[in-house]
């Protein structure tokens, strides 16, 4: 898995994005037209890849010396087979040279060849599974939210798997359109890495990957507990966090994320109805299921309105310890709702937003430990920006491919 960053025009960009989506284990960092806010975003966040635009190039000559200390792989997009674009790719020690008319041919090997890949930090993700026995609590705005939440914590791809199989509306509140789901990978002879990363759609702002639900409540009933256990520890393998948003209740299928998640983030809400729903399913977690305590986390949602129970009440009642609490403030919700925009980037200022963020924080800390160390996405010591202009890249000459 590695990361790209693209600076190209946008008629090119799309094209390449593209390409970058069909390529296994390909995630997208970022994308800009401005060379120097790439290099500022870049020096942040180390990319695996970054694709660039010769034309971009040519109007920045003065940032050659600079892009030539990179310490990330580039593949330049030239335009004809130009003695002055090679000369510039050699300044900037290109891994490669594309002409930008074979870049459906050529530009997923040449990716696939000289992109630095993630070197895994977890021996396995962690599979965090939303749940909540009663609807309506906002069990799928805090799976949404709390994916890319996550992702932008540790700057890296998270996995968001849709298993309300019936009417799951996961990409609707993301504001993206799926070309596929669950439901293909219900009847594929063999459910492997490439099959389950290709059902897998990117989220155009964030490194977040969704698996969607099938289009129709229709299908829920083709897509069997075994694939989903399938499917979610192929998953663990790939991703840092998986989270997986459920349908209300125990079908067989919410049993089998049910017991595979690391943690299982029970919602509730502080209402009389919603607390007895919610003691009902950890009564069964408990003794039915056989959870251990510290599987189970609490998230109260809508808490802190004078007309409902306090959330230390509920939580005693509960006999669990609460985990997370998110404040009321659907005002904001339903906006980005109806933006088709996930919070957590229409409005990442937002109380509820940063609520999750907070939970969000506390699930890295506990992999991770309360300081994230400086480490890039390649498993490297992240370098300080003085080192990037001392130390020149080693990258050899760039392999010109002709049309």
């Amino acid at each position: 898995m590695f990361s790209v960053y693209i600076v190209a025009r946008a008629e090119l960009r799309d094209e390449i994005v593209s390409i970058a989506n069909n390529v296994d284990g390909a995630f997208m960092l970022g994308n800009q037209t401005n060379l120097r806010q790439a290099l500022v975003d870049c020096s942040a966040d180390t990319p695996g890849l970054m694709i660039l635009d010769d034309e971009i190039l040519q109007e920045n000559l003065s940032l050659l010396q600079q892009m030539g200390q990179v310490s990330y792989p580039i593949i330049l997009i030239g335009r004809g087979d130009n003695f002055e674009t090679a000369r510039r790719a050699l300044a900037v020690h290109a891994r490669d040279l594309v002409d930008v008319d074979q870049i459906s041919k050529l530009l997923r090997g040449a990716m696939t060849r000289h992109a630095v890949r993630i070197t895994q930090e977890y021996k396995t993700g962690r599979l965090l599974t939303v749940f909540s026995s009663k609807g309506g609590v906002g069990k799928t705005t805090l799976a949404v939210n709390l994916a890319i939440a996550l992702a932008q914590i540790i700057r890296g791809p998270v996995a968001l798997v849709d298993l309300d199989l019936q009417f799951g509306d996961v990409t609707a509140l993301l504001g993206e359109q799926s070309a596929s789901s669950i439901h293909d990978l219900a009847h594929v002879p063999i459910i492997d890495e490439v099959t389950v990363d290709r059902a897998m759609t990117p989220l155009s702002s964030s490194t977040v990957r969704v698996l969607a639900a099938p289009d129709g409540p229709q299908y829920a009933e083709d897509i069997q507990p075994n694939v989903v256990l399938n499917i979610l520890s192929i998953l663990k393998d790939n991703y840092p966090f998986v989270v997986v948003d459920t349908a209300p209740g125990f079908s067989e299928v919410n049993v089998a994320a049910l017991d595979l998640a690391d943690q299982v983030l029970t919602v509730a809400t502080p209402e009389v109805v919603t607390v007895r729903s919610v003691k009902q399913a950890l009564d069964l977690f408990a003794g039915g299921l056989n959870y251990s305590r510290e599987k189970i986390r609490l998230i109260m949602n809508r808490a802190g309105t004078q007309s409902t129970l306090a959330s230390s009440d509920v939580a005693s009642v509960l006999g669990v310890t609460l985990y997370g609490e998110l404040p009321s403030d659907w005002t904001w919700a339903v906006r980005a709702a109806n933006q088709g925009q996930p919070l957590m980037l229409f409005q990442p200022a937002a109380p509820l937003a940063q609520g999750i963020r907070t939970i969000a924080r506390q699930l890295v800390e506990e992999v991770e430990g309360p300081r994230r160390s400086a480490k890039d996405k390649t498993g490297v010591p992240r370098r300080s920006l003085l080192d990037k202009i001392v130390s020149r890249s080693k990258g050899g000459p760039p392999r010109v491919a002709k049309s």
